[in-house]
């Protein structure tokens, strides 16, 4: 203790010489700060640094001293449907705390795939500090990847990196100006660093994204846009409210109009929006919103909206909101099966779903995770009783939540089965996932010659829908790479996980395989909202096909599966 007063009066001898030293914290996402050490520290502070801000500990809330922070302050990763409610849980503790302006010391991330071809022309083989950690390794899955998917699939997975990375930060930022409270935050980073690239500047100094994909939710004062949850998928043919805003961080007031207008795009045609004008006058630091309601005409298949908004001294901004059809009704032979209802246990939330940023930040009052519920996403589809042995019918698809022995012997005798798969018993491990550090892959019809659940060109509405909507109320997947079989199954949707690994690791939302003579779909998404009911009825259609197996090399041995099947005297 001796030693750390002694150092802590030197960095105030140091700070209080800059004046661009505003904020001043002594220590940062420590368990278990000395209570005594602190209790110095702040009046030392005081005497020292009268006029700056002062911080015994940033990071996160339930391990401050919060009668000694002059801001509020978390460091806080999380996915972007959890980020909705994790604004409205700050509000709420907020409201029962002192008033303090609220600042995050750094947050928010997103990871891209590197560019190893240029790194390594540059290197050679040199291995410099900065190098990226498992160069070499990503180098192999590029080869691996393009091999068995083809090289148009290995483009579709480095675009997918930097745009669900620049996608990421854009909702979050956005989510977090809505309110004029959150005075400010820190981004993860600068540049890319050895152990992932998650940098605005690649290894080469390079930038990764331009300042016009950057400044529309970076600068001062912007424009914002809510749809209903900030979802970025709705319902096609309704009537869609939306609420529009200036969130006003600059030096002087706004008094202004907003215009707001943008493009409905299906296939090649497009269909211009009229343009509305919204006066609105949001003082400096201030948010001012005003309402919209744009009619969606029907649709047979996802629709885009591009919306965009403008207003003179503000940075102009767009969105890309997908409209999704109704499902289509089920093809002949597709039922939903009746299974043991979950426990209390396996719906008691995990230790990273608890709280937030994977279980160490605030406590989830408004989220919490959901099971899936066959009765309320397929209610008007026929029902099995897995207690019956199914019809010996090759083509018959059934739709469960367990995977039981009945089903195991219908896929043995070449029936089909879609799997959605969750924490509880009776389905492959699955694992919390933070997509901070993940890379989606998302396979279209022709990767590796082969037909997929989603058509060329299909991956855009699930990349844009995948950070949020369909992963709202359940963020898992399962660790195929871990568990020895990501070559053993047909990605549909593949998360590629980067960050702060030697190599690749590979963990599956979505995918197919051959078992016995029959096929096997496992979903881990949230299907209980548009974009989830479409993707859902997309992936009974493929499974239902008489021709499924047939695009479906992969297969997984009847031991691994049988070693899934839920015990229900377990």
């Amino acid at each position: 203790m001796p030693e750390y007063r002694r150092l802590f009066e030197g960095f105030f001898r140091r700070d209080r010489r800059h004046p661009s030293v505003f904020l001043v914290s002594a220590t940062c996402e420590h368990e278990r700060f000395d209570v005594e050490l602190g209790r110095w520290w702040w009046a030392r502070g005081r005497e020292e640094l009268p006029h700056n801000l002062l911080q015994v500990q940033t990071g996160f809330l339930q391990w401050s001293d919060t009668e000694r922070m002059d801001l509020w302050d978390e460091h806080t990763y999380d996915n972007s449907g959890r980020w909705v409610c994790y604004m409205d849980d700050l509000a709420a503790f907020f409201a029962e705390n002192p008033p303090r302006p609220f600042v995050m010391g750094e947050t928010i991330i997103g990871t891209s795939w590197p560019d190893t071809n240029a790194l390594l022309e540059r290197l050679g083989d040199e291995r410099p500090w900065w190098a990226p950690k498992g160069l070499d390794g990503f180098a192999e899955f590029e080869g691996l990847l393009q091999a068995r998917f083809g090289a148009p699939a290995l483009e579709r997975l480095k675009h997918a990196g930097d745009a669900f990375n620049l996608g990421q930060r854009k909702l979050q930022c956005e989510v977090l100006r809505w309110r004029a409270h959150n005075a400010g935050w820190v981004m993860n980073h600068q540049r890319d660093v050895l152990s992932c690239q998650c940098g605005f500047q690649d290894d080469l100094g390079r930038w990764r994204f331009s300042p016009e994909q950057l400044r529309p939710f970076l600068a001062d004062r912007t424009l914002l846009l809510r749809t209903p949850g900030f979802a970025a998928g709705v319902n096609a043919g309704e009537r869609l409210g939306l609420e529009v805003a200036v969130s006003n961080f600059a030096p002087g007031d706004f008094v202004g109009s907003l215009g707001f207008g943008g493009t409905l795009e299906t296939g090649q045609s497009s269909v211009e929006l009229p343009t509305s004008v919204h006066a609105l006058s949001a003082p400096m630091g201030e948010v001012a919103s005003a309402d919209i309601e744009v009619e969606l005409p029907p649709a047979t298949q996802p629709l885009l909206c591009r919306f965009r908004a403008e207003a003179k001294g503000a940075e102009p901004n767009e969105w890309r909101v997908w409209a999704f059809p109704a499902p289509p009704e089920s093809p002949d032979g597709v039922y939903r099966d009746v299974v043991a209802p979950f426990t209390d246990a396996e719906r008691e939330a995990e230790f990273e779903e608890k709280r937030y940023s994977s279980g160490w930040a605030l406590e989830c009052r408004t989220w919490s995770p959901r099971l899936p519920d066959l009765s309320a996403l397929l209610p008007g589809m026929p029902v099995w009783r897995n207690a019956e042995l199914p019809p010996r019918v090759d083509h018959l698809t059934i739709v469960s939540t367990r995977l039981t022995h009945n089903l195991l012997l219908h896929m043995e005798h070449g029936g089909r089965v879609v799997l959605l798969a969750s924490k509880a018993a009776g389905g492959p491990p699955t694992k919390w996932v933070n997509f901070y550090g993940q890379i989606p892959f998302i396979v279209e019809s022709g990767d590796g010659d082969l037909e997929s659940v989603l058509g060329r060109g299909e991956s855009a509405w699930v990349l844009d829908t995948l950070g949020l909507d369909l992963n709202r109320n359940s963020c898992r997947a399962v660790p195929t790479q871990e568990l020895g079989l990501a070559g053993l199954v047909e990605p549909v949707v593949r998360l590629v996980f980067t960050h702060d690994k030697g190599t690749p690791d590979v963990w599956d939302q979505v995918f197919t395989a051959r078992v016995g003579a029959g096929v096997l779909a496992v979903s881990t998404l949230d299907h209980d909202n548009p974009a989830g009911r479409y993707l859902l009825s997309r992936i009974i259609g493929f499974v239902a096909r008489a021709d499924a197996r047939k695009h479906i090399r992969a297969a997984l041995p009847l031991d691994t599966v049988r070693a899934w099947r839920f015990d229900p005297k377990s």
